[in-house]
């Protein structure tokens, strides 16, 4: 059975910073469960120390998402809070 990429809880808006609960997927199932522009979105999560992780879709130069990618290595869990920006 295949699952469309969702939010479980929460949105964001088009403009400003809301947050909302991944029902879990990759990055990109992620920017189409946001319905944010992939040019401009910027989603946050946090690291078992608390701290901010930053996952920038467009970013070209590897270092920018290397956080988020060792924090996500399969895909992003069900349930995970997340933070986003679509502009």
């Amino acid at each position: 059975m295949i699952t469309t990429p969702r939010f479980t809880t929460g949105t964001f808006p088009r403009t400003g910073t809301g947050i909302a609960v991944f029902g879990g997927g990759t990055n990109v199932e992620l920017v189409t469960a946001s319905s944010c522009p992939g040019t401009t979105a910027v989603f946050f999560a946090t690291n078992p120390a608390g701290q901010f992780v930053t996952f920038v879709p467009v970013a070209t130069v590897a270092s920018v998402n290397a956080s988020w990618n060792a924090l996500f290595p399969n895909g992003i869990p069900a349930n995970t809070p997340i933070v986003g920006r679509c502009s």
